[in-house]
C-alpha cells in the first residue's frame, strides 16, 4: 500500500520481534473487492488483541501463519536461524510458528499496509492433487499437536477425539466429501489406513520447536 514504509519506519527501532498490521484482499485480475475475503479473519484477529491482549493466542498462532501480515525483525531471524520447510504446500506454517513460539516482544497495528490478491488458479485455492490433500491432512494433525503442546485454547476443538483421532482432519476430508465425492472418499480410506504413521509423524513441528530450544539454551550458555 502507498506509504506503508513510512509506516514501518515507525516500528523499525522499536525493541520487538513481531509487527502485525492489516492488508486488504483483492481479485488479482480486476484488483476489486471479490467472493473471496483472505484478509477478513486477519482484520478480526487485530481488532479482538487492540480490546482484548489476552487474546495473543489469536493474534499469535492462528493468524500469524502467512507472511504477508507482519514485519519480523531480520536480527531475530538470523540469531534463531528460522527457515521455511521445503513442502508443495503450506511451507510457510512452520517458520510462523517458530517466529511466534519464540517471541517475546510484538506489536500490532490497524493500518492497512499491504494488499493481497487472490485467483482461483492459485495453488491455495485450485483444484487440489490427491497427495496435496494428504500433506494438508499432515498438516492440520501437526497444527492439532502443536496447539496442545502450547495449551491453546482451541486445542478442544482441533484435538484428538478421545487422543487419537483428530476431529479436525475428519472436518476437512467430510469438506472434501461434500465437494468432490471420489476424492474425498479417497482421502477417507488413505486416512483410516495411515492413521497410525501419520499421527506418529504429527509431533514434527513440537520436535523441531524442542530442538530448536535445545539449540538455544546451548547458543545462550555458550555466549555466557
Amino acid at each position: 500500500k502507498q506509504g506503508f514504509i513510512d509506516v514501518l519506519d515507525e516500528y523499525k527501532n522499536d525493541d520487538i520481534e513481531l509487527l502485525f498490521f492489516n492488508v486488504d484482499s483483492v481479485d488479482s485480475k480486476t484488483l476489486l473487492p471479490g467472493k473471496i475475503n483472505r484478509a477478513e479473519y486477519i482484520d478480526l484477529a487485530i481488532k479482538e488483541y487492540n480490546r482484548n491482549k489476552n487474546s495473543k493466542d489469536y493474534l499469535l498462532y492462528d493468524c500469524s501463519w502467512v507472511p504477508w501480515r507482519k514485519m519480523i525483525s531480520s536480527k531475530y531471524i538470523k540469531h534463531f536461524k528460522f527457515q521455511y520447510e521445503e513442502v508443495p504446500i503450506a511451507n510457510d506454517i512452520l517458520f510462523a510458528f517458530l517466529t511466534s513460539y519464540f517471541c517475546k516482544k510484538w506489536k500490532s497495528t490497524s493500518k492497512v499496509l499491504y494488499t493481497i490478491t487472490y485467483s482461483e488458479r492459485s495453488l491455495s485455492l485450485s483444484k487440489r492433487s490427491f497427495g496435496k490433500h494428504v500433506s494438508l491432512l499432515q498438516t492440520k494433525k501437526r497444527i492439532a499437536i502443536f496447539y496442545k503442546f502450547i495449551g491453546h485454547k482451541e486445542w478442544n476443538w482441533k484435538s484428538p477425539s478421545h487422543g487419537f483421532l483428530p476431529t479436525s482432519c475428519f472436518k476437512y476430508i467430510a469438506v472434501e466429501i461434500i465437494k468432490n465425492f471420489p476424492m474425498g472418499c479417497k482421502l477417507l480410506f488413505y486416512y483410516l489406513i495411515n492413521c497410525y504413521n501419520i499421527t506418529k509423524e504429527s509431533k514434527y513441528y513440537v520436535n523441531t520447536i524442542k530442538s530448536k530450544q535445545l539449540y538455544i539454551n546451548k547458543f545462550v550458555k555458550d555466549d555466557h
